[in-house]
């Protein structure tokens, strides 16, 4: 069994003095734990249940000590005390501002997804709804342009010319012209 590293447990010391570092044997990873007073109400309704996962097993041995779990270290990281501490912080609720502020801000990131995922099924039915009524429409046997043709007549001998143009066709396609004979 590894024993901790000495400037990792004086980062978290320093950090919060309850807490401590432990290397887990059933996970083989390093435990961040907080000692509790076991009446807490945050203790008291943590009671894990060690028989889900080997990390269980872990988070179980911590808390029959009077210590609730904070988070797990990879081994690989445990000498990375800064990458520790801003991880300790991002999930410290007291750091943030409290249960209120926390649940401020979940609730304005809640909203804020909620939002975005209402203007995609907004755009979907309007494509769709777009889609369905032009096809009724061809279906039903109504053809119809979005912009009306503008018609020019030039008169030659013998016969005659006409332009019909749209602004958006003669972009795209450019003029069509017709020539009809005169009778």
């Amino acid at each position: 069994m590894p024993s901790p590293p000495e400037n990792t447990v004086s980062e978290l010391e320093r950090y919060d003095p309850l807490l401590r570092l432990r290397w887990g044997i059933h996970s083989e990873l390093w435990v961040i734990e907080r000692k509790m007073p076991r009446r807490h109400p945050d203790f008291v309704k943590s009671m894990p249940s060690p028989w889900k996962s080997v990390k269980g097993l872990d988070i179980w041995d911590g808390w029959k000590d009077g210590y609730l779990h904070v988070m797990f270290a990879h081994p690989s990281l445990i000498q990375n005390h800064q990458l520790i501490l801003q991880a300790l912080a991002g999930a410290d609720i007291w750091r943030v501002g409290g249960r209120e502020e926390l649940n401020r801000k979940l609730d304005e990131a809640e909203i804020k997804v909620e939002a975005s995922v209402d203007r995609n099924i907004d755009n979907y039915i309007e494509a769709a709804v777009s889609e369905s009524y032009d096809m009724l429409q061809w279906r039903l046997g109504n053809r119809f342009a979005m912009t009306e043709p503008i018609e020019q007549f030039e008169q030659h001998e013998g016969f005659v010319v006409r332009v019909k143009t749209s602004e958006l066709r003669e972009a795209a396609y450019g003029a069509q012209i017709q020539m009809e004979a005169v009778s």
